[in-house]
């Protein structure tokens, strides 16, 4: 199960061969968003209800992509972008550089909003 998972996030990330076959992106929105969690923790929790109530608004512009201490695969992500706060959350473009990290802790949606909308005025 875990390793589904973690196929389709990294699927979403970058082209994937696999069996020979490779996963095309399709139009990519600009960026990635990769919010970093722990299932268990109520800071999370509450981050991740944010993103769900604002999710029309990001699907349109940005790639939701979870990060969580619960899956053992997913610690290489942890440990490339050196977090050790959670909730954290980082745009990253479609080669996996870094665009905008937000503080630890829990980010209101519009400052969420606010970033991500602002990607279209630094790539024009």
């Amino acid at each position: 199960m875990h390793l589904a998972r973690l196929i389709r996030c990294l699927a979403l990330l970058l082209p994937v061969a696999l069996s020979g076959a490779v996963i095309a992106q399709e139009q990519p929105p600009t960026a990635t968003l990769l919010f970093f969690l722990n299932p268990n923790g109520e800071p999370c929790r509450i981050q991740s209800q944010i993103l769900d109530g604002i999710r029309p608004q990001l699907d349109a512009r940005v790639r939701v992509v979870p990060v969580s201490t619960a899956v053992f695969s997913d610690t290489i992500w942890f440990r490339q972008f050196g977090i050790r706060y959670l909730p954290s959350l980082i745009l990253v473009d479609g080669e996996q550089r870094e665009i905008k990290r937000f503080p630890p802790g829990i980010q209101p949606a519009e400052q969420i909003l606010k970033e991500i909308g602002a990607l279209g005025d630094k790539r024009s």
